[in-house]
């Protein structure tokens, strides 16, 4: 049998991988893409640490100012004449001043960099939980300023047509 190839993206990061064999089961073609956490398609972005944040292509694109014209996350690339100096969307080409380009992207919440550096020393999912708790009860006060933040929980519509009957 002649082997045909195609083309898929990842769902993760979009990166597009060509030439992927078709395998087939019967009379249905597939072809199989192995996903994982997107670590073969990471993006270093510069955050003025010596170790720059990671991230899958799509997160990384998130990462950019958010325009307040074309509402997509875009590069604002600075721009200046001999009277102004303004930005412009690489998305859209408006031209913006800061204040148009900081009002819809606020300053990030204050992060602990102890509880960070000790969640990225432990090596399961319960040593996490036990590092976090136990920096939190040592009364750390970025983490009692972050807790003290009330984050509303949206209401979600009931998908169960109905409840199912516990069995004893």
């Amino acid at each position: 049998m002649k082997t045909t190839f195609t083309s898929a993206s990842c769902p993760t990061c979009n990166t597009l991988f060509e030439r992927l064999p078709v395998e087939y089961d019967g009379d249905t073609g597939y072809a199989v893409l192995e996903v994982h956490p997107c670590a073969d398609h990471l993006v270093s972005i510069p955050d003025g640490t010596d170790r720059p944040l990671h991230c899958c292509t799509s997160c990384a694109d998130e990462s950019k100012p958010l325009c307040p014209v074309c509402d997509e996350h875009a590069d604002m690339r600075p721009q200046e004449n001999a009277a102004e100096r303004w930005y412009e969307c690489t998305a859209c080409h408006a031209k913006l001043d800061q204040a148009d380009i900081d009002a819809p992207n606020p300053e990030p919440l204050p992060a602990c960099l102890v509880r960070y550096e000790l969640v990225m020393q432990a090596r399961t999912v319960g040593e996490v939980v036990d590092v976090v708790r136990a920096h939190e009860a040592s009364g750390c006060p970025i983490c009692a300023a972050m807790n003290a933040i009330v984050r509303p929980i949206p209401a979600q519509r009931e998908t169960r047509s109905k409840v199912p009957r516990l069995v004893a």
